[in-house]
């Protein structure tokens, strides 16, 4: 079969199959735009590509990356450097990009493609895959990608496809009914918003407590009113702290720069790591602003009766959600006990009110720096008017003749120096919001362990037969190996 990948990686699993069953692999992914396809993202799905070839030489993989193959002349990725001493950093700072200016674009280079992601055609692609799985066979579905939301209807919560064209939840689940029954389909969402893809263990995508009956689960990293941790134009992989990072780290048994991982995913000491543990080693080893889920727990937590939610009495719950809620508060100092929690949501007030403070300093900076660029670019588009229209034939011959002498202008004009302050003041805010939302998810992670602890007692003791069957097939689903 065609091999390939893409950003969205569909693998197979080949537990109790006929030996003619296939395991297939759909990697999809990329930006929807030049501006919106970081190096990061390109990165993650070569980074992938070798993980899988590795460990998976018998599933049939196909990549969609972008405009897809046979475009060297397209730069559709972004990378950037932590260089601020070139000679368009005067130019690029009046211009609101700032301390993060110095930014080049290059042609994608995503070995053995199958194709874009232009949404017509790999729909088109989609639909005819589905439809051609037996019973037995396998499919892995992994995206890395950006990803919209909709706070009024979650099942329009998109992957964001090259030209920006939305494939959502709704129509995903749609895709995926033609799966026949039979076929165990694994799929993995680390983008912004990716919460909202739990519909597509529910029938029709709808937000129902129903969910169907086939093979299907899933991974998601961040809830769907949330923007995920990821897509930065950096090259440095050993400071990505994406789901996907953490996530397919604990399956290869080593971090992204080949360094020993922070403990062994392995829960269960059989030799091999699943998804599911996979899943728990993200929950516990991330420090970044993902709340990490999957299709088992949202289940879990839809079936919750909403008496039950506030039933937090009781002995300590003995299963995998209390031992994880346990390792996560070693690593965040909070001491286990009676008041843990209550320790826990007081550091999580305390983070808000920081984040909070720190969103203010910053939008009182944004008017400053706005005052200060403004005339410093009235001063230069009266000099230099071509430099303000972009992509026109005027700004070819200013920035072919003029730019160093109209970036040296712009150094010299009054106002310049407190405006490179003032964004490398907000450049240190904005990193300084960035590990306070971190500290403030590490703890909303603690508190939902916690919370699942309690939810699954409630399961074992209560629920329906029905609902046990139906949990039961999507933790099988989650726990089975790469």
């Amino acid at each position: 079969m065609t091999r390939a990948w893409a950003f969205v990686l569909v693998l197979a699993c080949a537990s109790a199959r006929e030996a003619a069953a296939d395991d297939h692999v759909l990697l999809i992914g990329g930006g929807y735009a030049p501006e919106a396809s970081q190096a990061q993202i390109e990165l993650n799905v070569r980074w992938l590509q070798k993980l899988l070839a590795e460990r998976r030489p018998d599933a049939a993989l196909e990549t969609y990356f972008n405009v897809g193959p046979g475009h060297p002349e397209v730069r559709d990725v972004v990378i950037g450097s932590a260089d601020t001493g070139t000679v368009s950093e005067p130019l690029a700072r009046v211009f609101g990009v700032g301390a993060r200016h110095a930014l080049r674009f290059y042609p994608s280079n995503v070995p053995g493609l199958s194709g874009g992601t232009d949404k017509a055609t790999l729909v088109a692609r989609l639909a005819a895959l589905f439809g051609s799985l037996a019973p037995g066979d396998g499919l892995l579905f992994v995206y890395n990608g950006h990803g919209s939301g909709d706070p009024e209807d979650a099942g329009n919560n998109a992957l964001r496809l090259w030209g920006d064209q939305p494939l959502s939840a709704r129509e995903l689940g749609g895709l995926l009914d033609r799966i026949p029954a039979g076929t165990r389909a694994r799929l993995f969402f680390p983008q912004c918003y990716s919460g909202g893809f739990q519909r597509v263990i529910r029938p029709e995508g709808k937000d129902t407590r129903e969910v169907i009956a086939a093979d299907r689960c899933a991974f998601f990293s961040q809830d769907e009113l949330l923007e995920a941790e990821g897509c930065t134009p950096s090259i440095d992989v050993g400071e990505y702290r994406d789901y996907s990072t953490y996530f397919f780290s604990a399956l290869s048994g080593q971090t992204r720069i080949g360094a020993p991982l922070a403990f062994d995913p392995d829960r269960n000491h059989d030799g091999k790591v699943t998804l599911r543990e996979a899943h728990f080693y993200s929950l516990v080893a991330a420090d970044s602003v993902d709340l990490p889920s999957s299709t088992s727990e949202a289940f879990l937590e839809r079936w919750r009766p909403w008496y039950l939610r506030w039933t937090a009495s009781g002995p300590r719950p003995d299963n995998v959600y209390s031992a994880l809620a346990d390792e996560l508060a070693a690593r965040l100092f909070v001491e286990p006990g009676a008041d843990a929690a209550v320790r826990a949501r007081e550091a999580r007030a305390e983070a808000a009110g920081q984040h909070a403070k720190i969103a203010q300093t910053r939008a009182d900076l944004a008017g400053q720096i706005a005052a200060l660029a403004r005339p410093i670019r009235f001063a230069l588009e009266e000099r230099w008017p071509g430099l303000m229209r972009p992509y026109t034939h005027a700004f070819a011959q200013a920035y072919a003749s003029d730019f160093a002498r109209a970036n040296l202008f712009v150094s010299r004009q009054p106002g310049y120096a407190e405006l490179v302050a003032k964004q490398d003041e907000d450049r240190r805010l904005e990193l300084e919001d960035l590990a306070v939302r971190r500290r403030a998810a590490n703890l909303d992670r603690y508190l939902r362990l916690r919370d699942l602890a309690r939810a699954l007692r409630a399961f074992e003791a209560v629920a329906s037969s029905t609902d046990r069957a139906a949990h039961a097939r999507l933790v099988a689903c989650e726990d089975s190996p790469l």
